[in-house]
């Protein structure tokens, strides 16, 4: 109720990189980690999501960064409720 989800760059950057582009996203929702992401093995515009146990490296279709967050958010949200849904039988 009125709290905002607020995303942190989690980049890691080398000591002499002067281009200091965040690739990293995370989010905290008490135990939950979400990261919204580049990879070296993916095309540059690709945005990826992790958030174990749920997903691990799952390709999101926005390559805009805000968009990707927004995606990862609903991918999130979609899994919880189905897992509450589960547990309420």
């Amino acid at each position: 109720m009125g709290n905002k989800l607020i995303w942190e760059d989690n980049t890691t950057y080398c000591q002499g990189e002067t281009d200091r582009i965040p690739r990293v996203w995370q989010a905290k929702i008490n135990r939950l980690r979400i990261s919204v992401h580049r990879h070296r093995d993916f095309k540059l515009d690709t945005w990826l999501i992790s958030c174990e146990p749920f997903f691990n490296l799952h390709i999101l279709k926005n390559s805009e960064v805000e968009s990707a967050k927004e995606e990862a958010l609903i991918l999130i949200t979609n899994v919880l409720t189905a897992e509450i849904e589960f547990l309420r039988g």
